[in-house]
């Protein structure tokens, strides 16, 4: 009898163990016979267990800790009573970790579940189950508990059953097989089991202002902030103003109070979005997204957007004081529907298009079709999807697309601005560093440019402080003053001409942005821009306005013109859109979207206070280190940061050298033994510390490695003792008091020891990967590395595990004893040490370009970040040897898939960090952190 209660649950293709000790093992159960007093026999990774009570000696191949049947239960079969059978572990190689299992099982049916591990990982999913009946014909059996399984009938053949059920979920506390026989008789059996698969979804996410797991939003939109804005345009109508914030993929749209001033910092509403928080990029196109618009025009009640990477032109109705969203495009230029995004010439293509004018009397729209180095004008007063354009300027003829300088060529026109009184358009010609004049009243294809700006003739073409360089979006005011405003992009300044006055040469008679013609590099304040991609300017009965739209400050800036003596070089900008702290403008900031207490701008490293209860994430975009609290099960998390590192406060952005400041941090690791946190200061290189009472925003560093002082920056350093280069990642040693950093650039890992009060600047104790202090030379084999990263530390086993990115692989040495250029003791994701990366292939458990490590709080499972791969591999450390592979992984739904979005999906997988029951993953690229279900 007692062989016939046996039952097994098995897990196909690999097992391995998730944040509780006892480890799993890759069998595949054969039920092959074996002694027990003898050598084991079985297949590997099973073990001989005995089979029958009254014959100890004859036995079953099993997976290794199971622990045989004391004998005490033999009759439950028939008895209806309970089948105790302990899921131990093996003390040798599995901690002797054991687990309890209990199957109450009904007269007639045996159900006995024997576990192997407590939380095993299922590499493909699926769950075996077998066992026996007697005198029955049909068995079915079910998986319960929150696994989503399917019930399966099963023939009986000779007593014996078995059943595979997919897993495609957690088990949320136990799993529960339920077998149940022709005549109606069940068995029920339970285990504290919990299973992810490849593609298990993460359950929460960091950095956005809800669980939203689509929206890969930069610093988090809120409609008051931008990412990279640019075209820009006017609605005198309703007295509107729509901003372009390209990398957002969208149009803000802001109200104006009657004297053209921003009604309030917040966009009311937004076009290619569901509303103003939200940021998907469209992969596909359709009428009511957009793939970086950049360009702008108002005509006719309609709002004309360039859809740049979709190479279209949108139409959109805002006609109306409510816009609903999501609000869709009525018509397509450059596509012959709204589903078409290929690029195209002819008469009827775009490439890339750009800047838009449209002369709303004249009914016409000018296209800069960028990618074709022409204009394209459209007859707006019907519109028709994929109409033709009606004339081209730029070429001989519609066929024409090469670049090309003169009079009547371009190359890459960006801005154009239409002058309805004398019917001239100017065009932003970027790459011939000037600005071109039309006259359109009558257009022939190819006539030549009535005048030349911003170079002494049409042959010039020399970008400088006395020309232009790169001019992007032009502007005109066609009243009294006849002023023409171009961005003069990249010498950071608008460039103000007499519009009348377009002789070859023409000085223009004011640089805003600048405090003179002669100074071009970029600012962050009320005087000065960076990278201004267009303009565009306000009429009103009381003011005159123009508004720029700034690319790297991450604004709109807007600077009074009405009276034409105040337009002057160096003046102030006294209007501000993107940079708002406690409803005041913000000049100093150039933070993409406004930061805020929420989001991230590329996040890198972070870490966890397990005893604070405390997450620590690097937001290396801002320069900072952002502070959240997490629940005293390290389960729940804050959305909203704490407190910040590295700035003054939440809405501040900029970097510096000081105890107070941080220049692109990386990584960080913190001392649950001192209360301390250690960050890797990049490009300031070095790493600084923080206590506790440091911990808070503003708050100071209190030591130093890699520089002699605070406020010092030495870099970037040649390879020494106590100097190191940039990306740097770091891991501790509380124990031990030592401090893991892998120096990147330098191809090496340097071991400092910093038991409190180690001087500023001290030497390291250690090097590995490198001969000497001094050497750093790429090396692969078994002691070097190539530019290894993320690090994580074993203080039981004394074992260090370095992401060796260069050579896509990850070593693990044994730190017992440590030496300099010591030799690894195991490769994993690598068949061995001397094996050379290639072309891997994303299924076969390797890693490509590992980024960062982390082990559970068991030491059983490793977490590595497999960066070219997106996504993060999981690796069986109780089956920790050379040439150990992947057994699963989290980010991507199978093994096969690289790179997304969604809560099963991720891009560029950073920095980690584990709790006994979560896994905190940075997700880079979507800025964001996902959290992940790891344990019970």
């Amino acid at each position: 009898m007692a062989d016939a209660r046996r039952a097994f649950l098995a897990i196909s293709l690999g097992v391995f163990a998730l944040g509780e000790p006892g480890g799993c093992r890759k069998f595949d159960y054969s039920g092959v016979a074996c002694n027990v007093g003898a050598t084991n026999g079985c297949p590997s990774g099973l073990a001989c267990v005995a089979a029958n009570d009254a014959d100890p000696g004859a036995g079953y191949c099993a997976p290794q800790g199971t622990i045989a049947d004391s004998g005490t239960d033999e009759d439950a079969g028939a008895d209806g009573g309970n089948a105790g059978i302990d899921a131990g572990t093996d003390a040798g190689t599995d901690a002797g970790a054991d687990a309890s299992v209990d199957a109450s099982v009904t007269a007639g049916l045996i159900a006995t579940i024997t576990s192997v591990n407590p939380h095993p990982v299922a590499y493909d999913g699926s769950v075996n189950i077998q066992g026996t009946a007697q005198g029955e014909n049909v068995i079915s059996v079910n998986l319960r508990e929150g696994l989503i399984g399917v019930a399966l009938s099963i023939p009986v053949t000779d007593g014996g059953w078995s059943a595979n059920l997919a897993a495609t979920n957690w088990f949320q506390n136990s799993f529960t097989a339920t077998a149940v026989t022709s005549e109606g008789n069940t068995g029920d059996a339970s285990a504290p089991y919990r299973v992810f698969t490849v593609g298990f979804p993460a359950t929460d996410v960091v950095g956005l202002p809800d669980a939203s797991f689509t929206l890969p939003c930069n610093g988090t939109p809120h409609g008051a902030g931008f990412k990279s804005p640019g075209p820009l345009a006017i609605d005198p109508g309703f007295n509107r103003l729509f901003v372009a914030d390209r990398e957002n993929y969208q149009i803000l749209i802001f109200n104006l109070n009657a004297d053209g001033t921003p009604a309030g910092s917040d966009a009311f509403f937004a076009i290619g979005q569901s509303d103003v928080t939200s940021c998907i990029q469209a992969t596909l196109p359709d009428a009511k997204s957009m793939n970086n618009p950049e360009g702008l025009a108002v005509g006719r009640d309609r709002l004309f957007v360039s859809d740049t990477n979709f190479n279209r032109v949108l139409v959109f109705n805002v006609d109306t004081v409510v816009l609903a969203a999501p609000l869709e495009a009525t018509s397509v230029l450059g596509q012959p529907n709204m589903t078409s995004s290929a690029p195209g010439a002819g008469a009827s293509g775009l490439s890339s298009p750009y800047g838009l004018a449209a002369a709303a009397d004249a009914g016409l729209l000018f296209v800069a079709d960028r990618g074709n180095n022409r204009i394209l004008v459209f007859d707006i007063t019907t519109l028709d999807a994929g109409k033709a354009a009606i004339a081209v300027l730029g070429q001989s003829d519609f066929n024409g697309t090469s670049p090309d300088s003169g009079t009547n060529r371009l190359n890459q026109p960006v801005g154009v601005a239409y002058d309805d009184t004398r019917q001239w358009l100017y065009v932003g010609d970027s790459y011939n560093n000037r600005v071109l004049v039309f006259d359109v009243a009558a257009i022939d294809a190819g006539e030549n440019a009535i005048a030349v700006l911003g170079q002494p003739s049409f042959a010039a073409n020399g970008a400088s402080a006395s020309t232009m360089n790169g001019p992007g979006g032009v502007a005109l005011t066609n009243d009294v003053q006849k002023r023409l405003y171009v961005a003069d992009n990249g010498n950071h300044r608008v460039l103000v001409y007499d519009s009348y006055e377009v002789d070859a040469g023409e000085l223009p008679i004011a640089a805003i942005g600048q405090p003179d013609f002669a100074t071009v590099t970029g600012g962050t304040s009320a005087v000065s821009l960076s990278f201004p991609r267009d303009v565009v300017t306000h009429v009103t009965p009381s003011r005159q306005w123009l508004f720029v739209g700034e690319a790297a400050n991450n604004r709109v800036t807007g600077f009074d013109i009405t009276n034409a003596g105040s337009i002057t070089t160096g003046m102030d900008a006294s209007v501000l859109l993107g940079h708002v702290s406690k409803g005041a403008p913000v000049f100093t900031s150039d933070c993409a979207n406004g930061p805020n207490d929420i989001g991230f701008d590329d996040p890198r490293g972070i870490a966890i206070d397990l005893d604070g209860h405390r997450l620590f994430v690097v937001d290396r975009g801002r320069n900072r280190v952002l502070v959240f609290g997490i629940g005293d099960d390290n389960a729940t998390i804050t959305r909203n940061a704490s407190s910040v590192l590295g700035q003054v406060n939440f809405a501040s952005c900029g970097y510096g050298t000081s105890a107070r400041t941080l220049n692109r941090p990386n990584d960080v690791a913190y001392d649950p033994k001192g209360n301390r946190l250690f960050i890797a200061d990049e490009q300031n290189y070095r790493v600084v510390v923080f206590d506790d009472a440091g911990m808070t925003t503003g708050g100071s560093a209190i030591a130093v490695l890699g520089q002699s002082t605070l406020n010092s920056v030495d870099g970037p350093p040649a390879a020494s003792q106590s100097r190191f280069g940039p990306t740097l990642h770091v891991a501790l040693d509380a124990d031990g008091g030592r401090l893991f950093l892998s120096d990147g650039d330098n191809h090496r890992v340097l071991v400092f020891d910093v038991a409190p009060g180690f001087p500023n600047g001290a030497d390291a104790g250690f090097v590995l990967g490198q001969t000497t202090f001094t050497t750093s030379a790429a090396e692969s084999g078994t002691p070097g590395f190539m530019g290894p990263r993320g690090l994580a530390f074993d203080a039981v086993a004394s074992r260090m595990f370095v992401a060796d990115q260069g050579n896509s692989r990850v070593l693990v040495f044994n730190t017992t004893a440590l030496a300099n250029n010591m030799n690894a003791e195991f490769v994993l994701g690598r068949q061995n040490f001397d094996s050379i990366p290639a072309a891997e292939s994303a299924g076969d458990g390797g890693v490509s370009l590992p980024v960062a490590v982390a082990l559970s709080s068991s030491r059983t499972t490793l977490y590595v970040s497999d960066g070219n791969f997106n996504r993060v591999a999981v690796f069986d450390l109780t089956r920790l040897a050379t040439g150990l592979m992947a057994s699963t992984a989290l980010g991507q739904p199978t093994f096969a898939t690289i790179g997304g979005l969604s809560s099963t999906q991720m891009q560029s997988p950073r920095g980690l960090a584990v709790t006994s029951n979560r896994l905190f993953a940075v997700d880079s690229q979507n800025d964001r952190v996902l959290i992940f279900n790891v344990g019970p």
